[in-house]
This record gives structure tokens, sequence and C-alpha cells, in this order.
């Protein structure tokens, strides 16, 4: 645990003064802190995501490179060098960074000092925030339908062919019909995409967050789906199905009423 600094390449310091940004001849770009180990920090940094990624993806964005996620790990490693500070007192290491960010003013801080380079910073992240490339709207969107696709296909395949083993439909109508559902689907998918991301553009989004939400909306998916293949089912099996679940229920002691109530 303690400080480290990043120092910017002669490369690095010609982009970045492209931005509108200014260095010292050092090539001191950024300070950070950690309370845990450097090994996880630094490589939050250079593959996964923190405030300095998102500044360097903005500079680059506005010197004409492409910035995606592999691009701007590229350049960190390219062109930053890292140097570290050890502290054995975790208490003293938000004191000791604040403190060197306010005496050198790196320009790739954005809390702790204001000055021109900050204000640049602040700028330029701001438009690329609020401009989404053509290119990354087609993505999300495409990753969007292609994710309703894939989870609606298998259940709607399911639920057509039980239609059509029990007499419902034929099989032109079931194609037409399933069809037209997984095209729904892919609507949705796109849309519900787009949606998120326009909600969050410029926010990290974290696993803490991400996973119950995909936990909750997966779940609710897997009851719906169910529902819809059970009903699919033919009759003659579901009230088999249903009488022979009556009597396990009444082998272990369930009452008429309790077995009633569970699916």
């Amino acid at each position: 645990m303690g400080v480290y600094a990043f120092f910017a390449s002669d490369t690095a310091q010609t982009v970045l003064r492209r931005a509108g940004l200014s260095v010292g001849d050092d090539g001191l770009v950024y300070i950070g802190q950690t309370k845990n180990s450097f090994r996880q920090r630094l490589t939050n940094h250079f593959t996964g995501t923190s405030n300095l990624r998102s500044s360097l993806r903005s500079i680059l964005s506005h010197t004409g490179s492409t910035a995606a996620r592999a691009d701007v790990s590229r350049f960190m490693r390219s062109n930053l060098r890292v140097a570290m500070l050890s502290l054995d007192d975790a208490t003293v290491i938000d004191t000791v960074e604040a403190r060197l960010i306010r005496v050198t003013s790196p320009p790739l801080n954005t809390a702790g000092v204001s000055n021109a380079n900050t204000k640049r910073l602040k700028q330029l992240r701001k438009v690329l925030t609020t401009t989404t490339p053509t290119g990354t709207t087609v993505s999300t969107l495409a990753k969007g339908t292609g994710i309703g696709v894939l989870v609606e296909l298998p259940v709607t395949a399911a639920v057509e062919y039980l239609h059509v083993r029990n007499g419902r439909k034929t099989p032109e109508e079931a194609a037409i019909d399933g069809a037209r559902t997984v095209g729904t689907a892919a609507v949705v998918g796109a849309v519900a995409a787009g949606a998120f991301s326009a909600a969050t553009a410029g926010v990290t989004i974290s696993a803490p967050f991400v996973m119950p939400v995909a936990v909750v909306g997966g779940g609710l998916y897997l009851w719906v789906s169910g529902d819809r293949i059970w009903n699919a089912v033919h009759e003659d099996t579901r009230t088999r199905v249903e009488a022979r679940f009556a009597a396990a229920a009444a082998a272990v002691g369930w009452g008429d009423s309790e077995a009633a109530d569970r699916p």
C-alpha cells in the first residue's frame, strides 16, 4: 500500500499537449494511492476501469486515435512508467497523496487540484460522454439484439415444438409465430441495450451493481419462460404430472391446501 505516480514518454507527452494539456519536463501525469496491493490497483488502471483510463480515452478520442479498451491499455503499456512509494501506515496515505497532488499538479488528476489542466480535462471527458460514436452505437444495439435472440430462441423453439407436437399448430404456423416472437425479443434487446447505454453514459458500472441486476432479471425471465413451456405442454401430460405431484405431496404429509398452493 502507498502512493504511486505515472510518468509519460515523449510520445505520450506530445499526445497530451495536442489535446490542450500542459506537461512538466519530468513527464509526471498522474498520482494515485492504494490501501491494498499495488498490483491490484495498477491492474485496474492498465486493464480495468479507473479515472485515469477514462481521461486517457477522452484524450485519445480528441486527438483522432482509436480509444477502445484495448487501445487505451496498449497506449498505457507503451508510454507510461510507474514509480511506487510504499507506506506502512494506512492513515497517512490520503494526506501524502493530497500533498503530492497539490504540490506537483499532475495534468491527469481531476481531484485535489484546480487549474487550466483540470478544466481542460473535464471538458474533454464531458465531450466524450455526451458524444457517442456511430460505431459504438451500432455495436451496442447489435449486442443487445444478439443477447435478445440468444436468450429467447431456445425457449421459443421449445414452446412452438410442443404446440406442433400437441396438434395446436401446423409447422408453418409455429415457424411464423416463432419468428415473430424471436424478432420481438431482438427489438426489445436492442432498445434495452440502447436505453441502458444512454442512461449510464460516462458512469462506471461495477460488478456489485451488475450482478444483482443480472441475477434478478435472469430469474424473472426463467420464471416466465418456464410458465410458457408448461402452458405449451399437452393438457393430459399436465394433468398426469399434477396428479403425481399431489400423490408425492400426500406421501410426505402435505395437506391438500398446502399442495394446491405449491407450484
